[in-house]
């Protein structure tokens, strides 16, 4: 804020004054972070109770089964 006062925009203007007292946006908490993460579905055999998995997860919020 000094270097601001000293070159003279940290006095005048109207709007988003806020922007010199919030952090960073990499602080932030949700910045790189998906919302929706991908499911890892095991399947196992029921004759020879092996197990695999499936190839590639598909992105879901919340997995439903039914």
């Amino acid at each position: 804020m000094a270097r601001l006062e000293k070159r003279g925009s940290g006095k005048a203007g109207f709007g988003n004054k806020g922007r010199y007292s919030r952090k960073a946006i990499t602080a932030f908490k949700r910045v790189g972070a998906k919302t929706s993460k991908k499911v890892d579905l095991r399947f196992k055999c029921k004759i020879c109770n092996k197990s695999s998995v499936q190839q590639q997860g598909f992105r879901t919020k919340k997995p439903i089964f039914e």
